[in-house]
């Protein structure tokens, strides 16, 4: 019977099982936070089947975590290769700093409205390319998470393009800042 389902059914039944709550999402928790719990990921729908993989692949582009290198190379990999998912991209959690992979991700996702992001925990997190491309997004919500206090070029960096990010950004309806975010002030 399932098969008999018309795809707009399937993309609602689907679009409930992908969806990230928004307190999972502005959630500033890593090691014990809502995604280090899961044992899967939402990608594996795209593995059931070719109707499943056309229907979810908008549904898994748009909402995307990232939580390690490996990931983010592979997203901006995924990009590279077909360009039209980054429109997909609505929401975009970067839990750490990815180096060279952030920028190209940040490019095709043309159409980003959340982004929640940390600031370097190290002066050995790659910060510089993600924060430097800032000034180019126009997303409606930034969600910035500091989980630990660090002073060093890196998070240094990072602070001063926030701020310049959050004065010039004219989409920018909701900053969120973690504990500890008064440097920006």
């Amino acid at each position: 019977m399932a098969h008999n389902l018309a795809d707009e059914t399937w993309a609602t039944i689907l679009e409930h099982i992908l969806e990230v709550p928004d307190d999972d999402f502005i959630s500033c928790e890593t090691s014990s936070g809502p995604f280090s719990r899961r044992d899967h990921s939402n990608a594996d729908v795209l593995l059931v089947c070719k109707r499943w993989l056309r229907i979810a692949t908008p549904l898994v582009f748009h909402t995307c975590i990232i939580r390690s290198t490996a990931q983010a190379q592979a997203l901006a990999k995924a990009l590279k290769k077909s360009p039209e998912f980054g429109v997909l991209i609505k929401q975009l959690r970067l839990e750490g700093c990815y180096g060279a992979s952030v920028p190209n991700i940040l490019e095709k996702a043309t159409r980003l409205e959340d982004l929640a992001i940390s600031l370097p925990a190290t002066s050995k997190d790659n910060g510089k390319p993600m924060f430097t491309i800032l000034d180019t997004l126009t997303p409606r919500r930034l969600i910035v998470c500091n989980w630990r206090r660090t002073s060093n070029a890196q998070a240094t960096f990072a602070l001063t393009a926030l701020r310049s990010f959050i004065k010039k950004c004219d989409t920018l309806v909701c900053a969120l800042l973690t504990a500890n975010m008064h440097q920006l002030s």
